[in-house]
């Protein structure tokens, strides 16, 4: 009772909260805690329907037009509800006037909890279709973060992987030092090269007195860091010296195998600085700047292709002689396929001559070969006075008659 200001707004608001909608809407509300959309829209396009009807209704005035329809008496009797409306006005004329003022309350302020209830479901269904969004942005996230987390697993794998290659290179380094500390001394040793070629200028240097450490090197063409090289050896035994090779695929190995060699990634040709064109090819060992040589090699052998075609700039040899040693290297290395003579030719044997010098003296053929040797290289080096100590059927192996005649 003390939250009304009497019985009728008691009796009014009683009236409100018994409506059928009232106890539907709770009752939908109550269950299962979800009901269902269209539902939910019933009730609330009912309860707009009833908003309008008390909007139409909510003028109560106690002054009402009074008529009968009875003959004779009608006019008595319209005669007597006026008086006795007029002796009650002071009691009826209060009731109207506050019932009046209540459903001018009462009205707008459902109105508007409607509008509400309007509102709050367009909003609810905006977050709805927000935690979609996010749901779906949290799966992408979640995926995304899987792969990171598998790249750094793979960058982890990787790292343990050169971590590996190290240690195996360090092992391998040991067991050269092993092997060259044994009893068997300088003639227990392995080969890296085709055909034995860097046992053989290990020879001529260990009977000239020179020691492996010593015996530094200048390998055009230098291809893979150990496997077929004519230079390896000596670094395993700590010498040093530059590599050249043309193809930018070699060139990561190298510097991991052969750090302490001077990589230079060019072609070598008589005139340096200028930009050519290289041929890689599906073969290994087999790449060049000749392209003529490069087609020959696909006509003899057609299982070879040229991958790819890169621009390299070129450095002549006596360049690197004078920007890369104090003195001309013990050793010479030249395996740039079908430029040999033209490297040759340009050198100034003047002013850098070599102890050892080799290259191959054989064309390229997919079989074993024979009786084909190239006559015109050893020719040109007997003209500048070296002498072919050495052939392994693949390289001449030249040494330098001036050096000879010392000893």
């Amino acid at each position: 009772m003390s939250y009304f200001r009497n019985v009728e707004h008691k009796v009014i608001f009683e009236k409100l909260t018994d409506l059928p909608l009232y106890d539907d809407f709770c009752n939908a509300c109550a269950g299962s805690g979800q009901p269902g959309v269209d539902r939910i829209g019933q009730y609330i396009s009912e309860v707009a329907s009833r908003i309008q009807t008390l909007s139409t209704n909510q003028n109560n005035p106690y002054y009402r037009f009074v008529v009968s329809e009875r003959k004779g008496i009608g006019k008595l009797i319209v005669f007597t509800k006026r008086v006795i409306r007029r002796v009650l006005k002071w009691l009826i004329e209060p009731i109207c006037a506050q019932q009046s003022a209540f459903n001018s309350e009462v009205t707008p302020c459902i109105g508007r909890l409607l509008e509400i209830e309007v509102d709050t479901r367009v909003n609810i269904g905006k977050l709805h279709d927000r935690i979609g969004v996010l749901e779906a942005q949290q799966s992408r996230l979640t995926a995304l973060e899987q792969q990171v987390a598998r790249v750094a697993e793979l960058e982890q794998q990787m790292a343990k992987l050169a971590d590996i290659e190290r240690n195996y290179s360090i092992l391998q380094d040991k067991l050269s030092a092993y092997e060259t500390a044994s009893d068997m001394g300088f003639w227990n040793k392995r080969s890296m090269a085709q055909s034995g070629e860097d046992m053989i200028a290990a020879y001529i240097t260990y009977v000239l007195g020179i020691p492996p450490q010593d015996c530094t090197y200048l390998d055009l063409g230098a291809n893979r860091a150990k496997e077929l090289s004519n230079t390896f050896y000596f670094y395993s035994k700590g010498a040093s010296g530059v590599l050249v090779e043309a193809n930018p695929q070699l060139i990561n190995e190298l510097k991991f195998y052969r750090s302490r060699d001077v990589i230079l990634n060019k072609c070598v040709a008589p005139v340096s600085g200028q930009q050519v064109e290289f041929y890689i090819l599906s073969g290994d060992g087999l790449s060049t700047p000749d392209y003529a040589g490069a087609m020959e090699a696909i006509e003899r052998n057609p299982s070879l292709s040229i991958v790819d075609t890169v621009m390299v700039e070129t450095i002549s040899v006596n360049d690197i002689f004078a920007q890369y040693f104090s003195k001309t290297p013990v050793i010479l290395n030249i395996d740039i396929e079908g430029k040999e003579l033209e490297i040759l030719e340009s050198i100034d044997f003047e002013k850098y001559r070599p102890l050892i010098i080799i290259l191959e003296t054989i064309p390229y053929r997919p079989r074993l070969v024979y009786d084909e040797k190239k006559e015109d290289i050893v020719a040109f080096l007997k003209g500048k006075n070296y002498t072919e100590y050495a052939f392994t059927g693949i390289n001449s192996i030249f040494v330098d008659r001036e050096k000879l005649s010392d000893k």
